[in-house]
């Protein structure tokens, strides 16, 4: 992403793979943005990048965000020390730019056009992570694998966003004003020898003494004008970031206003010297603005020296080539005592949880919605520990635990191993008690990392109750779910209930 310099911000930089600029106010606070995404990682540091051929299709799996990592800060820390010596480098401070992501695109690039493959919302918060999970056709798929396998201009994940940012306009006013003075100056009020000094002319006008002669700032501010039209002044611009064209002309409007200021002042002074009719002032206006980028990068970067072909796997056609399954990892009944085994005790929802990444030892694999079956992994002697990274489809980070081994190296995930909890609203008290219908709203605000919820539950006839799963990135309900309700009863009647709030997930009613 290359920047034309008319729209950076005020000391705005370029350092490795980001933008850093400084804070007017605050001079050991740097705010930053990333130059171009980068690949989600696993646990060995890998790109989280996968493509699973099946027969005549595939389907690839592809984690990214858009953020800096902490060691590019930390050497940006010591430039910025080395720059600025009166600077205590412990106490330099960074923040994310403030950005919003429109969308990210999973894009095949060819020779005329740009083929979308899919295009994903990402976290409203940094990294701004974003999942993808697509199915292929043959030919999407071999192209694919070629970046996967280092080839550049293969495959793209571009961001869109807005930068919002401080867009200001310096306007200049340069000139002689003499033939101005002179206009302005009937013969009867030309200066004589009484007249005060330019210094205690200043000081009158300061203290809003009247003028000696009848001339008005109004008179000074045409005469201005006339004197920028005749180009006896030149009026010249400095401009940073995007522009309106009220900010333009409110920069010129400041700096007409403070030369008329100045016209004013030299009229009323005697014995003006000759260089006393040369006039230079300046006006600066600023406004907020939001400036749009597309911040692109290269997946074939991701793998130097065709490094990914570990992310390339191959499986069995599966029955239906347009709808590939994921792979059989269940284990056998009778497995080998050295496999440990892997399996939910429940049953999650796929729209929440995009896949969930194992690893035992040096072993990893992946159980993937939206069957989730189970799986088995090679395991040493003593069981190692096992990592569960849960990604889920909101775009957000990911949740991780790690699981001591059970006793015969089975592992039953639940729901708090993934970071999920099951909400549960029953509203059978209200029908017992005559109730009609009853509409609820259930929103969830996270304390900690969890993702908001919101929905609106309606109970009618047979069904008084409800369950679902929120995102916590936590074991419990790390946050409190807040509820409204309302109930019709049966001769029609409706009662709003005071709202409630539960830090339980079990909410009845």
């Amino acid at each position: 992403m290359t920047l034309p310099p008319k729209i950076l911000p005020p000391n705005m930089f370029e350092f490795q793979d980001l933008y850093y600029y400084s804070n007017a106010a605050d001079p050991y606070l740097f705010s930053y943005w990333p130059a171009q995404p980068t690949p989600e990682k696993d646990l060995q540091g890998e790109p989280i990048a996968t493509l699973w051929f099946t027969g005549e299709s595939a389907m690839l799996q592809l984690g990214v965000h858009w953020s800096v990592a902490s060691e590019q800060l930390e050497a940006l820390r010591q430039l910025l020390a080395d720059q600025h010596p009166e600077l205590t480098p412990a106490l330099i401070r960074f923040s994310p730019a403030p950005a919003v992501v429109h969308n990210v695109v999973l894009a095949l690039p060819h020779a005329e056009y740009e083929e979308i493959l899919q295009t994903s919302t990402s976290a409203g918060y940094p990294p701004y992570a974003a999942v993808f999970q697509v199915l292929l056709s043959r030919a999407q798929a071999s192209q694919v694998s070629a970046a996967l396998q280092g080839h550049l201009g293969q495959l793209s994940v571009t961001y869109s966003l807005s930068l919002t940012m401080e867009s200001q306009v310096k306007t200049r006013l340069q000139g002689d004003i003499a033939q101005d003075i002179a206009a302005l100056l009937s013969p009867s009020e030309l200066p004589n020898s009484e007249a005060p000094t330019l210094f205690e002319s200043l000081l009158s006008w300061q203290q809003e003494a009247p003028p000696a002669a009848d001339i008005t700032f109004e008179d000074c501010r045409a005469q201005i004008e006339q004197a920028i039209a005749e180009q006896r002044l030149v009026l010249s611009r400095i401009e940073i970031g995007p522009i309106s064209d009220t900010l333009r002309s409110q920069a010129d409007h400041l700096v007409k206003e403070q030369a008329a200021r100045v016209l004013l002042l030299r009229v009323q002074q005697s014995k003006l010297p000759p260089d006393e009719s040369q006039i230079d002032v300046a006006a600066r206006a600023l406004e907020p603005s939001t400036l749009p980028l597309q911040s692109s990068t290269d997946v074939g970067t991701w793998f130097p020296d065709g490094s990914g072909f570990d992310h390339v796997h191959g499986l069995p056609l599966s029955e239906s080539p347009e709808s590939p399954e994921p792979p059989d990892t269940r284990t056998p009944v009778n497995a080998p005592p050295d496999e440990a085994q892997i399996d939910l005790d429940f049953i999650p929802e796929a729209e929440a949880i995009a896949f969930i990444q194992l690893s035992l030892g040096d072993e990893q694999t992946i159980l993937r919605g939206p069957e989730f079956l189970p799986a088995s992994l090679p395991m040493t002697h003593p069981v190692p520990d096992l990592v569960v990274k849960t990604q889920y489809r909101d775009g957000g980070p990911p949740y991780e635990v790690t699981l001591p081994a059970p006793s015969d190296a089975c592992w039953k995930l639940t729901s708090a191993d993934l970071g999920i909890v099951s909400v549960h609203v029953d509203g059978s008290a209200m029908q017992s008690t005559g109730a009609k219908q009853a509409r609820i709203r259930v929103q969830y605000r996270p304390s900690g990392m969890g993702t908001p919820d919101d929905r609106t539950l309606y109970f009618r006839h047979d069904t008084w109750m409800n369950r679902w799963h929120i995102i916590t990135r936590s074991p419990d309900l790390a946050g409190v779910l807040e509820v409204e309700c309302k109930e019709t009863s049966a001769d029609s009647s409706i009662t709003k209930h005071p709202k409630q709030l539960f830090f339980t997930p079990e909410l009845t009613l």
